[in-house]
């Protein structure tokens, strides 16, 4: 079987999103990690696929002065995101595309990649990329779901009344993650910090795959319509 697959729902979604003053729980947690490296005046930063830009409107209200920007593969979502935040560099890029390849090539103090990486069944592709988009001795955030259990799955949804495939869901556990990090004489060290306290997020009738957060045996558990737990983790990643 040919298993094509795409994301058709992206545009959609974030071009009516506006939860730019509603930071999700992730955001909050990346923003504290960054806080945490003690950045400097005058240092930059890149997020990675950052859609409609809500990520990088919460980062300029709290980093005045350090030089924040952004791409996405979606024109629209780029353009959305320039009408939001005036002022920061934003501009359309494929993140699978070779880096080589890449109209612009920047080269940031701290890279991010939120909420993306599971859209990719190749891992390793997108974080050699993302190194490739770091300073030496830069450091690099990664939101993701993982898998508790060491088994990586990569999945496909199809809505009942459409014909093709969709990804977004693949999970990856850490083992597999650490055992490509420890090849790469780039890294320095890494370290996970799970986020334990999910979005309280209401079920999107129209997107059943949309994260939403029911009780599982007396816990918030973040879920989506394949019928996956979601757990949530930031990667920090610290380059030589």
């Amino acid at each position: 079987m040919n298993w094509e697959h795409s994301r058709f729902s992206d545009d959609e979604i974030y071009l009516n999103h506006n939860n730019y003053k509603k930071p999700k729980q992730t955001h909050k947690k990346i923003l504290n990690i960054i806080d945490s490296l003690n950045p400097e005046a005058g240092q930059t930063i890149l997020d990675c696929g950052c859609a409609a830009g809500e990520l990088i409107y919460f980062l300029v209200s709290n980093f005045k002065e350090i030089n924040i920007s952004g791409f996405d593969i979606s024109p629209k979502m780029i353009s959305k995101a320039k009408e939001k935040i005036p002022g920061v560099e934003f501009f359309v890029q494929d993140l699978s595309q070779k880096f080589s390849d890449w109209c612009i090539k920047p080269k940031k103090d701290i890279v991010i990649l939120s909420g993306v990486i599971q859209i990719f069944d190749d891992f390793e592709y997108v974080i050699n990329n993302l190194i490739l988009c770091a300073n030496n001795r830069g450091n690099i955030i990664i939101s993701l779901p993982y898998n508790k259990d060491p088994i990586d799955v990569i999945m496909r949804y199809r809505r009942f009344n459409d014909k093709k495939w969709e990804s977004g869901w693949n999970i990856t556990c850490k083992e597999s993650i650490e055992n490509f990090l420890k090849t790469k004489q780039e890294i320095n060290n890494f370290f996970w910090d799970d986020v334990t306290s999910p979005d309280n997020l209401s079920k999107k009738k129209n997107d059943p795959m949309r994260k939403w957060t029911t009780n599982i045996n007396g816990k918030n558990t973040t879920v989506v319509g394949s019928s996956q737990i979601i757990n949530q983790t930031i990667l920090v990643i610290k380059l030589n």
